[in-house]
């Protein structure tokens, strides 16, 4: 994969709307930590469908993805919270996406492949968020 392309996803702000949290690689999150206690969750993984790749598609294509992604995970019960990858870069757009609860990173990992992401970004409480590749 691209340097480039790793650096963008090293410096993206990988944010929640409601509650509003921020997720950056390589630091931990005591508010993330605080609500995974709350909900009784020990993992959990930020993921989207859009961009497949990161091949730009156009909104109403990612719109579709997302809204698929979604209904899977209200389909199996999993709790998420709706954010955006907020990049560093102005040129890029934010792209929509989850962070779901629940999940250890080799489940992430399976999700984001099923959505053809590169990467996402994971944790469990009281660790740093990591950012992994979609594809071995």
């Amino acid at each position: 994969m691209d340097e480039s392309l790793i650096r963008s996803y090293l410096e993206t702000t990988y944010t929640t709307f409601n509650p509003r949290m921020e997720m950056v690689v390589g630091n931990i999150n005591n508010e993330l930590n605080i609500y995974l206690k709350e909900i009784h969750q020990t993992h959990w993984a930020f993921i989207t469908a859009e961009n497949p790749r990161s091949q730009s598609l156009s909104v109403k294509v990612n719109a579709i993805r997302n809204s698929t992604l979604e209904s899977y995970l209200i389909k199996n019960n999993l709790h998420y919270l709706k954010g955006a990858g907020i990049p560093k870069d102005k040129n890029w757009i934010p792209e929509k996406s989850f962070l779901i609860f629940g999940l250890n990173k080799t489940e992430a990992q399976q999700m984001a492949i099923t959505y053809d992401q590169n990467a996402f970004v994971c944790g469990e409480i009281n660790k740093a968020a990591e950012l992994v590749y979609g594809y071995l």
